[in-house]
């Protein structure tokens, strides 16, 4: 069995990568490297009280290649519905193919629109994966792993032991992790991608319907009642066969039209007229807007720094100030630079809702309007007139510049 220093800094271990990764590997393949007890610590994330088990450098070390090889693995036998923890994949796309699938409902005669959508979030998922003997799961690591992987070799036992974890409590003692995959593991996406792969197909097989999935949140659209209702009944029975539950908060069975009436079908169904999916708002015609929090978060991104900046201007000019306080805003929505904001990429690549992106520039150019002037209030406007900041501040319209990126995704269309 190899001897380590779990105490090794990860200067050292850099310094010496070379020679540690050969040594590394043979003690893998020689199947005599074993992971030490992994320590369960508590954390508040986004707000949220998250368990998390901490491993020593070199488990980590090995976990993440791990992670990285069986995501690999792993994405031949994912569906094409699943967006999450792919490269080349991600939750915008997803909204994005909703989109899409709205507009081309849209297309139909108008007594015949109205989409019946169920919205599923599965309360902790990762946590919930049943890893017992009789688990889903294993016959489906099989299935990924037997291509690559031969049977009884070192690496299926490594995964093995990386699923049933062992724990060190804060008494000292050691005990096995019984149900579900460790969370802050390199192998968690991977496996949460996998472990709803029955799901993929039972939903992902209707035909006339959409269906998107990233990690534990789901979504199932339909023009049918009747395959809305009877896919409902196969879903929870399906859940309850791979020991899920859904969050009651969560669970949503939605009637969209575009002017948002009830359904005579299912009149218990929530009628409206868009759907929040995955932090952004789907209207029933195919637009997209960002949700209020979203907004408000990148308006008040824009406000700090522009209220930061001002005391670094003074001695100059009206005009020298609202050229450079625009040039911030515009790097600020410049997703390319490295100052911009994370919202900004949202704006730019699935908000094509015009109204709300009118919206959006007018709450810009008020926000450093009022910082100019001094105030909160709209009268700003007077002393620095909104058509005043494009033209000789320079700054960037967010309608203007979507309509120049869509006549720019056309002519690159074949």
């Amino acid at each position: 069995m190899w001897r380590r220093d779990d105490r090794v800094s990860l200067r050292e271990l850099h310094h010496r990568r070379f020679a540690f990764c050969r040594v590394l590997a043979k003690t893998i393949r020689d199947d005599a490297f074993h992971l030490s007890p992994a320590e369960r610590t508590e954390q508040i994330i986004e707000g949220k009280l998250r368990v998390l088990y901490r491993s020593s450098l070199v488990d980590t070390v090995v976990i993440s290649a791990a992670g990285a090889l069986l995501t690999q693995m792993v994405a031949p036998h994912l569906s094409p519905h699943v967006y999450s923890y792919q490269k080349g994949r991600s939750s915008l796309m997803a909204v994005e193919n909703f989109a899409h699938y709205l507009r081309q409902h849209c297309r139909l005669p108008v007594l015949q629109r109205g989409l019946y959508v169920l919205k599923r979030d599965l309360h902790a998922y990762g946590e919930s994966i049943a890893t017992d003997t009789a688990s889903r799961l294993w016959s489906l690591l099989d299935v990924a792993l037997a291509p690559h992987v031969p049977l009884g070799h070192p690496f299926g036992r490594l995964l093995r032991a990386m699923i049933l974890r062992e724990v060190r409590a804060a008494d000292g003692s050691v005990s096995v992790l019984t149900q579900g995959v460790p969370t802050g593991s390199a192998i968690q996406p991977a496996l949460c991608n996998l472990y709803l792969h029955d799901l993929d197909e039972l939903l992902g097989k209707t035909t006339d319907g959409v269906y998107l999935r990233y990690g534990d949140d789901f979504l199932f659209a339909h023009p049918n009642c009747d395959v809305t209702q009877r896919v409902s009944q196969q879903v929870d029975a399906l859940l309850e066969r791979l020991s899920l539950q859904v969050t009651p908060q969560k669970r949503q069975d939605i009637y969209i039209t575009g002017p948002g009436r009830p359904s005579l079908c299912a009149p218990q169904m929530r009628h409206q007229s868009h759907v929040t999916l995955l932090g952004c708002r789907v209207q029933f015609n195919g637009t997209i807007r960002l949700r209020p929090y979203k907004t408000h978060e990148l308006l008040r991104d824009i406000q700090r720094r522009v209220r930061r900046s001002m005391p670094l201007m003074r001695g100059l000019d009206r005009s020298e100030i609202a050229q450079r306080l625009c040039h911030i805003v515009n790097q600020t929505l410049h997703t390319s630079d490295a100052l911009g904001n994370a919202r900004a990429l949202e704006v730019w690549r699935v908000v094509n809702d015009r109204a709300c992106l009118r919206h959006l520039d007018y709450l810009i150019a008020r926000t450093i309007a009022c910082e100019m002037v001094g105030t909160s209030s709209v009268k700003a406007f007077r002393r620095v007139p909104y058509k005043w900041l494009r033209r000789t501040g320079g700054l960037r319209s967010l309608v203007m510049t979507r309509n120049r990126l869509d006549v720019r995704r056309q002519q690159e269309k074949p």
